[in-house]
């Protein structure tokens, strides 16, 4: 494990630490980042079902943290263009997370890259909770990519509101006309993938941010 457990644990449980954390953020690396107009959606949905397996099989049941994982992103999403490299949400019910949870994203490869810049928040108490774990992909089609799990609160698995990036995933499964806006924004986006990654990340963003407004006006 790249990343200490315990040292990491501590810093995860501890906010002044977590405020402090820094990462050396390689996955913005332009060779991580080339577009595709037509992104493999079967296999790279089969390839995080078979993560998302092995990572639940590291973590052992616990009746009060029901954990879940979702494929987000998009990757997520049949005919969406974009980077290779998949998102997923992993849900918890208690933070800081178990321990285990922790434990286990480390066996399967993956680092805290850091604290979101603009964490979400749930509205009774004003705390961050919300971490981004992610590894790089170094066998079969998806070498070279990046997996990025975002690690989230939620007060049930199973009940709504659902953390918003599974909502504005549904909402560009469901939604053609809100499909094709942020597809065009992302292709305009597009020039500065290899130059300026984040660049990227907030033009396309600009559309994507709409979409979250509608969804967190509605919840």
């Amino acid at each position: 494990m790249s990343q200490q457990l315990d040292e990491l644990y501590e810093t995860i449980c501890d906010p002044e630490k977590l405020s402090n954390f820094t990462s050396n953020s390689w996955w913005a690396a332009a060779h991580f980042n080339t577009f595709h107009m037509d992104l493999p959606f079967s296999e790279i949905s089969a390839w995080v079902e078979s993560q998302k397996k092995e990572l639940l099989g590291e973590i052992s049941f616990d009746k009060d943290d029901d954990v879940q994982i979702e494929h987000v992103g998009s990757t997520s999403v049949e005919g969406m263009c974009g980077t290779k490299n998949p998102d997923a949400v992993m849900m918890v019910q208690i933070y800081p997370p178990r321990k285990d949870v922790i434990k286990a994203l480390l066996a399967c490869g993956f680092e805290l890259e850091k604290k979101p810049s603009r964490g979400r928040r749930r509205r009774n108490n004003n705390r961050e909770q919300c971490l981004w774990f992610i590894k790089s992909i170094d066998s079969g089609f998806l070498k070279g990519q990046y997996f990025k799990i975002h690690l989230e609160y939620v007060e049930s698995v199973t009940a709504k509101p659902m953390p918003i990036i599974v909502r504005v995933r549904d909402v560009l499964k469901s939604d053609e006309k809100k499909f094709e806006e942020y597809k065009h924004a992302k292709i305009l986006a597009s020039e500065f993938i290899s130059s300026d990654f984040l660049k990227y990340k907030e033009e396309k963003s600009k559309v994507l941010r709409h979409i979250i407004a509608q969804q967190k006006a509605e919840s």
